[in-house]
């Protein structure tokens, strides 16, 4: 199978003969397939022929389907591995966006945790906009979980406020989450407003994705709201708060993170015990930047040019 899978994947034949060739190889084991796809791709040569044929094997969707399966690889090495990909094969978000649920209905023979963990590695390798076409529907998934990492992948990318309002007023705090989270970075007046408005959500994750968003802007009295959010009656804002602390890793929290470690609460214990792991990795003389983590950088692709949203959320196109 590997010295024919190898002549297939570099050799002349056209892509119409190509692509039913190598699902034929792969249909009867995708499991066995996949193994010695890889061990092909890795003895494959830096040569100019080396794009083609990883774009060959990156467009066999059984072979996409086994790369993100759950156990194969952690999720730290499934995204490190695709962002390596992606720079020989400049499409690969594109056509792993592709097994993810149609706009025609949600059968895509994905679990819906396993199009969670599609949209997480997209989320991570993916720059720019040329996936909210292909993705923006999914914020309306049945499964909360989708339509959460649906909401944020396309909040971080979509230039349209608007479309952040939306979300905002759902009922579901998990979709306000996201979309709050989809606004760090963002340096508009606009943005600061949304942030200072979702200070009051009921939500404790909403309140403080939007003191991090704050944080992020250089917005001067965040640290010090993220205190205040410690001392609520809540369990769940104190939590989140110390989840936050962590995430800034100002050594002024060290205090109120180690008082924390006896809340009455175990949640709140656990969060402050994850929270001074992280202060205590952070080098002292380091200075903090006040940016958000992993981010995608936001570029534009004349693919989307010819689209824009609506405020109610859905897609038009341009006039």
């Amino acid at each position: 199978m590997r010295v024919l899978l190898r002549s297939i994947l570099t050799g002349s034949l056209g892509e119409q003969s190509t692509q039913p060739t190598i699902r034929k190889i792969a249909s009867p084991d995708p499991a066995l397939f996949f193994e010695v796809a890889i061990l092909v791709l890795e003895a494959l040569p830096d040569s100019p022929e080396r794009p083609k044929a990883y774009a060959r094997l990156m467009d066999c969707q059984e072979f996409l389907k086994e790369l993100i399966r759950i156990g194969r690889y952690s999720d730290q090495e499934l995204q490190g591995l695709c962002a390596t990909w992606i720079k020989i094969d400049g499409l690969l978000d594109v056509r792993l966006a592709r097994l993810a649920p149609q706009r025609d209905g949600y059968e895509s023979g994905l679990p819906p945790e396993l199009v969670a963990r599609l949209l997480d590695v997209l989320h991570h390798i993916s720059s720019g906009p040329r996936l909210i076409i292909l993705l923006n529907h999914l914020k309306n998934h049945p499964n909360p979980l989708v339509a959460e990492k649906a909401t944020l992948l396309v909040g971080r990318r979509i230039q349209n406020l608007g479309w952040v309002k939306h979300q905002l007023a759902s009922l579901d705090d998990d979709i306000r989450a996201a979309a709050v989270e989809g606004l760090w970075g963002r340096k508009m007046p606009s943005a600061r407003l949304l942030l200072l408005q979702s200070r009051n959500d009921e939500k404790s994750q909403v309140v403080a994705n939007a003191l991090l968003g704050l944080y992020y802007l250089g917005e001067g009295e965040a640290r010090q709201w993220v205190k205040e959010m410690a001392c609520d009656e809540r369990p769940s804002f104190r939590r989140c708060a110390v989840w936050a602390m962590g995430q800034i890793g100002e050594p002024e929290y060290l205090e109120l993170l180690r008082a924390a470690l006896a809340d009455s609460e175990p949640e709140v214990r656990l969060a402050a015990k994850q929270a001074l792991a992280v202060l205590r990795k952070l080098a002292p003389a380091a200075p903090r930047v006040m940016e958000p983590k992993a981010t995608p950088m936001l570029e534009r692709h004349p693919q989307t040019e010819a689209f824009r949203f609506r405020f109610d959320g859905s897609l038009s196109v341009k006039e």
